[in-house]
C-alpha cells in the first residue's frame, strides 16, 4: 500500500518531526528532533482516527529516527502525532 503522511514537518518550540519516505511502501522513518533529550510517545493514526502503531523513543538535538513498519496497514493518509509532556506535534 502506499501510505503517505498529512503534512511537511511540523514544530514548535521544543519538538519537531518530520516523516520520510513521503509517500511510503513497507516502512516509513519519523526524525525526531528536540531542544534536549527526551522521552516521547509516538502514535500513528488512519483518516479514521485509528490508532495503528504505538512506541515510546527518544527525541533530541541530533534528531535520532525512528522507523515503523507498513505492512498491512491499508492505502491512505495517516497522522503521527508525538507527545512529550505536555507538548504535542503532528506530522
Amino acid at each position: 500500500p502506499v501510505v503517505s503522511a498529512e503534512s511537511s514537518p511540523v514544530a514548535s518550540p521544543g519538538l519537531s518531526v518530520a516523516v520520510s519516505p513521503n509517500p511510503s511502501r513497507g516502512s516509513v522513518t519519523l526524525s525526531l528532533a528536540s531542544r534536549a533529550p527526551v522521552t516521547v510517545r509516538v502514535s500513528v493514526v488512519d483518516a479514521a482516527g485509528r490508532e495503528v502503531a504505538s512506541a515510546e523513543a527518544w527525541a533530541s538535538p541530533s534528531a535520532p529516527s525512528l522507523a515503523l513498519s507498513t505492512v498491512g496497514w491499508a492505502s491512505g493518509v495517516y497522522v503521527a502525532r508525538v507527545v512529550a509532556g505536555d507538548e504535542t506535534v503532528s506530522a
